[in-house]
């Protein structure tokens, strides 16, 4: 099965792959970075205000769709079951889809792990209860779908398996003819033995998974604590990986070929696997956390949310930072600030401040200039 989705974008493949062919380096050559500190960055702030009209949730978005085009943001209101759609950089709000909640085309608004909204008539869709993957329209109607649980029994794959989304951590992703999303074994069942990463096939109708598996902090520790998921981000037809207990992220490409490797400065803290009977709160309050990399700019640059020990009074001290990276990883800067930075793939990063009016929330908006 081939889904026809825009076909004038299919027209830039051949330029994509002429420039990463240009970009990458030869094969078996993995590039190690070492990020240095640096001072010698230009940012300007201002504020802007956007209209939430009527029952329009605020920022951030929990379930949002991670396609960094720097045009658009679209995410999903878990509470009304609207796709809300927002013109760049202003944020203006233009255009809503409401997902079905009763009859054929019903999509349970708090069963959605990730949306990747790809045009205004095709927008996808990873549902966990149940186990499904949704193409729908601008008008909520549902164009194709697959029974995930029932798709791997016929591919062979490991039993035990399930797609996943996790909030602003991991999405989902459509490529050249492949939706792309995370997977992981069934939480009784989780060794973290399985790969990571699957993807539909339109063109042969099957799913398939990634030769990308879990590091050896996963699978050599009974308890992993709070670092179950790690951060995946589909970014022109790379995946960069972080695993939560550093900042090391790994940039893979779609051929499984390890590209770059950019290792954690040693000012980050690295964390360790909990003690077999240690909890969740017990580990974060003794480990740090680090979220997935964000392109910035059309990938100028990244931004990277980071977290100390999580502190006895998280409301009167300072224990988050945003990591701003060139476009090489060779530098980065460190913002101490407890808000998480947002990006949407254009030249600014935001941090939303607490809605204080029902139309109108507040964003302080970041423009960044480094070498």
């Amino acid at each position: 099965m081939s889904i026809n989705l825009m076909k004038p974008l299919f027209y830039l493949f051949p330029s994509i792959l002429i420039l990463l062919a240009c970009t990458n380096p030869p094969d078996n050559e993995v590039r190690t970075v070492m990020p240095e500190e640096t001072d010698e960055i230009s940012i300007t702030i201002d504020t802007i205000r956007v209209n939430t009209p009527g029952t329009t949730r605020e920022f951030p978005y929990y379930f949002p769709s991670l396609d960094f085009s720097g045009n658009t943001f679209a995410g999903l209101d878990e509470r009304t079951g609207k796709i809300n759609v927002f013109k760049l950089p202003e944020l203006e709000l233009i255009d809503t889809i409401q997902l079905y909640q009763e009859g054929p085309n019903t999509i349970q608004k708090n069963m959605v792990g990730a949306i990747y909204y790809h045009n205004q008539d095709s927008i996808f869709i990873l549902q966990h209860i149940p186990k499904r993957l949704l193409l729908i329209d601008h008008d909520a109607v549902i164009q194709w779908q697959v029974d995930v649980t029932e798709a791997f029994k016929r591919d062979s794959l490991p039993d035990g398996l399930m797609p996943v989304g996790w909030f602003d951590r991991i999405g989902t992703y459509y490529e050249n003819d492949k939706l792309y999303f995370a997977i992981r074994q069934e939480q009784a069942e989780q060794d973290f033995l399985t790969p990571m990463i699957g993807y539909y096939d339109f063109r042969s109708d099957h799913i398939k998974t990634l030769d990308i598996h879990y590091p050896a902090f996963y699978t050599k520790n009974e308890n992993v604590g709070t670092y179950g998921f790690p951060g995946i981000q589909f970014y022109e037809n790379n995946f960069l990986i972080t695993y939560p207990y550093s900042t090391e992220t790994f940039v893979y490409d779609q051929n499984i070929n390890l590209l770059k490797t950019i290792q954690s400065p040693s000012r980050f803290e690295v964390g360790k696997a909990a003690e077999p009977a240690q909890g969740r709160r017990a580990h974060a309050m003794s480990n740090p956390y680090y979220y997935n990399v964000q392109p910035l700019k059309n990938g100028s640059y990244y931004v990277q949310l980071g977290r100390e020990p999580l502190p006895e009074d998280p409301k009167s001290e300072i224990f988050n930072f945003t990591i701003i990276y060139n476009h090489d990883f060779t530098k980065y800067h460190v913002i101490d600030k407890n808000e998480a930075p947002i990006s949407f793939g254009g030249e600014y990063f935001y941090y939303p401040i607490p809605q204080e009016e029902t139309e109108y929330q507040s964003m302080e908006r970041y423009k960044v200039e480094m070498e």
